[in-house]
């Protein structure tokens, strides 16, 4: 009943700032209605961040020879397996760029998501900011949501050391926005 109450009581403040015009920018761009609500999608960051890149790819594999029962499905799981093969080789081509940087977390984070899922926060960070991109650009769609990142984030978080973890999660949030 409480988070009840304390959402009406932020919806009703809200509205008297609307009208007052406090937010009047994103009133005048119907950011309060929804009406530009451009997308719905929400992928399932805990599969994402539990299998990493190289894990979706397996699963997809698998599925292949599960499932493809005709041509069409066959082209199907062999388009996604190119996708994944380009995922690969742009990490690999990431990690290269980030290397000759002097950026060597960065790159070596890379190189190790195109072999297995992510380990450390870091990790799951990079491959939750790189799966953001790749579904923007590749999918052609917008993300709606990052995920609860506080429940996914979380096994991460405990194994590191609380001020990079710190840093990490202002660093994530910056490159985020």
């Amino acid at each position: 009943q409480l988070a009840n109450d304390l959402t009406w009581h932020r919806a009703r403040a809200m509205k008297k700032e609307i009208i007052k015009g406090v937010h009047a920018h994103a009133n005048d761009t119907l950011a309060h209605t929804g009406i530009l609500d451009i997308s719905h999608t929400a992928p399932k960051w805990e599969d994402i961040l539990e299998l990493g890149f190289y894990g979706l790819k397996k699963r997809v594999e698998e599925y292949k020879n599960k499932y493809s029962k005709n041509d069409k499905t066959e082209r199907f799981y062999n388009g996604v397996l190119k996708f994944y093969d380009g995922i690969d080789r742009f990490l690999e081509r990431a990690a290269k760029l980030a290397k000759e940087c002097n950026k060597s977390e960065m790159a070596q984070g890379l190189l190790n998501l195109r072999n297995r899922p992510p380990r450390n926060l870091y990790e799951a960070m990079q491959t939750s900011i790189a799966y953001y991109v790749f579904h923007h650009v590749f999918e052609g769609t917008y993300l709606r949501t990052m995920g609860r990142i506080d429940a996914l984030f979380y096994p991460f978080w405990i194994k590191e050391d609380k001020e990079y973890a710190k840093k990490l999660i202002y660093d994530y949030f910056a490159e985020a926005d």
